[in-house]
């Protein structure tokens, strides 16, 4: 089923009103509103968590909803969505039509489904699309017996965003992740692949799926789409104390800083702890950093590798989960080793003003799906948690076995 599921006109109302009423609460609703109400075949990707609207040019119905009794009769009419929004205003064609002068902004989404109300705000807007947050996740449920007017409906939504203003008003994509499910730590399944495999076609396809609906329950995600990355990177073992084994990696960057990660784990496993320091200024050697911020820890260097990657970003619908499939090829500078080509799939973070929900149930169904579709391209794979320090031990081990030159 693709994820820009049809709703019936009698589902959801967008609600057009004074941008300042995401700021401040209003006194009373002295204005009157116009309510949008999207076609069968209209844009909207809902979920209980998120909603997306795309502007395109499936109709809407609009009306005018008069500010209290007596206010006179409400217009209404059809127009095209393109024409009655325009991504973060009320459209000119509507706006004209309407002789309205001042800016009315989509902030609002109210949805009536099974006789219970659910209230949506607006944190993001695009060209064509505006971003929605469940603005009462956690909230008892509020059951409707049918008599409520939009103006009630609308009360409702402002006070529920009201309650968490500061989250949803302040929502940035560089940064979106509002809640973090075990905090410190990354989850993620691997696949190995073979070596000479094409992640690029691999990633593209997989994202022609993800973007088309292949995977039910998920939109793309909002920022952070399609993501391509090529990368050297050092990796220190961590040998000991025993509680900090793992790895230190120096990833550098654009601007001759660096990303330093350190993942601690006994084992390659499904969990392990990372914590990660970005723009990281070494005016010394690695040892030098190491020795001033891990004096502890004892370790062993491993052959720098390089490392290609193809991101393909996707959140759900249901609980705002973020999760990548991200395709890799990594390779050290000695053709006796061979390059190591893998699938990750990681969760990331959750866009919710609740609290992350369902990730392991999410992410092991994701996990499924991904082999479902290698399975379907025919390209072959192995279950793994199989770590790149591993993959650089293995290198080592076929290095040292290697003839030397006489």
């Amino acid at each position: 089923m693709s994820a820009w599921a049809p709703l019936d006109t009698s589902d959801a109302v967008l609600i057009l009103c004074p941008v300042e009423w995401r700021n401040r609460p209003p006194r009373a609703l002295g204005e009157a509103l116009v309510a949008l109400r999207p076609s069968r075949g209209g844009g909207f990707a809902l979920g209980f968590n998120t909603a997306i609207l795309r502007i395109d040019e499936a109709p809407v119905h609009y009306e005018v909803i008069p500010a209290g009794a007596g206010a006179g009769a409400a217009t209404s009419g059809d127009l095209p969505c393109r024409s009655a929004l325009s991504s973060v205003r009320i459209g000119r064609t509507l706006a004209e039509r309407l002789g309205k002068t001042a800016d009315l902004a989509p902030l609002f989404l109210i949805v009536r489904r099974d006789g219970r109300l659910f209230t949506y705000s607006a944190v993001s807007f695009d060209d064509d699309k505006v971003l929605f947050l469940n603005s009462n996740p956690e909230g008892p449920p509020v059951l409707l017996d049918g008599r409520e007017s939009v103006l009630d409906l609308t009360r409702r939504a402002l006070e529920n965003h009201h309650a968490h203003r500061l989250v949803l008003n302040n929502h940035n994509n560089h940064n979106p992740f509002l809640k973090k499910f075990a905090a410190g730590e990354e989850i993620e399944y691997k696949l190995n692949i073979d070596p000479g495999a094409d992640i690029w076609r691999i990633a593209a396809d997989f994202f022609d799926t993800v973007r088309s609906g292949g995977l039910e329950g998920h939109v793309i995600h909002w920022m952070t789409q399609f993501m391509t990355w090529e990368f050297d990177n050092l990796i220190y073992e961590s040998l000991e104390p025993a509680s900090q084994r793992g790895y230190i990696a120096f990833i550098p960057c654009p601007d001759d800083k660096y990303i330093v990660k350190q993942k601690i784990y006994a084992e390659d496993s499904l969990r392990r702890i990372e914590l990660s320091k970005k723009n990281v200024v070494l005016p010394g050697t690695f040892e030098d950093y190491l020795a001033a911020n891990y004096p502890q820890i004892s370790y062993k260097k491993h052959p720098p590798f390089n490392r290609v990657r193809y991101d393909v970003d996707f959140e759900s619908l249901e609980t705002g989960n973020h999760f990548s499939v991200m395709f890799d090829r990594c390779r050290i500078d000695d053709p006796t080793c061979p390059p190591l080509s893998q699938c990750e799939i990681e969760y990331m973070g959750t866009r919710t003003i609740g609290q992350p929900r369902m990730v392991m149930e999410e992410l092991g169904r994701i996990y499924q799906f991904v082999k479902q579709e290698l399975g379907r391209a025919g390209i072959p794979f192995e279950e793994t948690f199989y770590s790149k320090l591993s993959y650089l031990k293995d290198c080592e081990r076929l290095l040292a076995e290697k003839p030397r030159a006489v």
